[in-house]
């Protein structure tokens, strides 16, 4: 008996962490960018044409950042254009499922075996998301020269987590390795 509970209170804490993931994507998109630090802002433009992108930002910044060709520009929006019209397929897959995840959670019996089943489609597909936006990213820089790769992987590293502040506030410095 008390191993059946905890597995459903396992399954119940991993359904709310789920849940929960929607709500934190949208309160990061309400925030916006912070961009202190020179980096490429990463946001989505609201326009249907390919410019603006969730994962690489708006197009005309990247072409004064990173100083790109006409032709680069077009390719790249058009590669944004694609990314974004298979992300809101996805989308439009996941989003039935964590409303039917929600469901099996407000039933009065909950089907352990059918929130399981659930949570891993609600996995496999953000598992699909998070490949498409590798696809997106090394698809873009296939359009970009050496050099220009590089400062953009030199932009986006420096954006990653700037939140987090100093290293031994996180348990301390990361080993050295030779």
């Amino acid at each position: 008996m008390r191993s059946m509970y905890a597995s459903a209170l396992a399954v119940a804490i991993a359904a709310l962490f789920v849940l929960a993931l929607p709500f934190s994507e949208a309160h990061a998109q309400k925030r916006g960018p912070k961009d202190g630090k020179g980096g490429m802002k990463m946001e989505h433009s609201g326009s249907d044409s390919g410019k603006g992108c969730p994962f690489f930002g708006d197009v005309e910044v990247m072409k004064k950042r990173l100083n790109l060709t006409d032709e680069q520009v077009e390719k790249i929006g058009a590669i944004n254009l694609k990314y974004k019209k298979e992300h809101l397929k996805l989308k439009e897959q996941l989003d039935p499922k964590i409303a039917q995840l929600k469901q099996l959670l407000l039933e009065d019996t909950i089907d352990l075996n059918a929130v399981k089943a659930k949570l891993k489609e609600i996995g496999d597909l953000k598992v699909e998301v998070h490949f498409a936006r590798i696809r997106h990213r090394v698809e873009i820089e296939s359009v970009l020269t050496a050099e220009q790769k590089s400062k953009l992987r030199a932009e986006m590293h420096g954006k990653r987590h700037p939140h987090h502040g100093d290293r031994k506030m996180r348990g301390g410095p990361r080993p050295e390795y030779e």
